[in-house]
């Protein structure tokens, strides 16, 4: 499921008012991040593991 389908289905679910649309966005972003630190660890480990290789 994309990002955008979780989006919408989340703007459908609730009330259109403002304090929904910025508890979107909060869980927007708070998803968000949770991606790039993912992404970070994901790297991180691979580059480990390169590293590690040349050593031996």
């Amino acid at each position: 499921m994309t990002l955008s389908t979780l989006m919408l289905m989340e703007t459908l679910k609730g009330k259109e008012n403002s304090s929904n649309f910025d508890s979107l966005i909060t869980q927007f972003a708070n998803m968000m991040n949770e991606l790039i630190q993912g992404e970070y660890s994901n790297r991180k480990a691979i580059l480990d593991a390169i590293k590690s290789l040349k050593k031996d």
